[in-house]
């Protein structure tokens, strides 16, 4: 992107930041599937979203 024609909202959501987010969230839902079906240890989803920076959404 070119920076002075991007709009704010466009950097945001492009960000790095944005980007390692959605990611975190992604891991946390597959993480959280897997102990579902028994393939993890159960209370490993909520140990890895209680260690999560912002509380992971």
């Amino acid at each position: 992107m070119i920076e002075r024609y991007t709009p704010q909202i466009m950097k945001e959501l492009w960000s790095q930041s944005a980007k390692y987010s959605r990611w975190l969230k992604v891991e946390l839902a597959v993480m959280q599937a897997y102990e579902e079906k028994g393939i993890i240890p159960s209370g490993t989803f909520a140990k890895a979203k209680k260690k999560c920076p912002l509380g992971c959404g």
